[in-house]
């Protein structure tokens, strides 16, 4: 993650995210080399859900951010 000037924790956590989502590895659900077992409007609705909750709790920054967002991509995986 590269750091820009003028960039927000959103933005950055936006940008890591996209990068990660476009990078992912692709597979039928329920096999083994797929990564997801929802879908991506699911995991992009939990993230968007994480960006908020920790933008309202500032305190947290990024590191919490990406944290939060981890757990949020493990329990989804197979």
């Amino acid at each position: 993650m590269s750091l820009t000037p003028g960039m927000t924790n959103q933005s950055m956590f936006h940008d890591t995210f996209s990068k990660l989502l476009a990078s992912r590895k692709t597979g039928r659900p329920g096999t083994a080399n797929s990564i997801l077992c929802r879908s991506d409007t699911w995991l992009t609705l939990e993230i968007r859900n994480v960006v908020e909750r920790s933008t309202r709790q500032s305190t947290r920054g990024v590191s919490g951010v990406v944290s939060q967002a981890t757990d949020v991509i493990k329990s989804s995986m197979i």
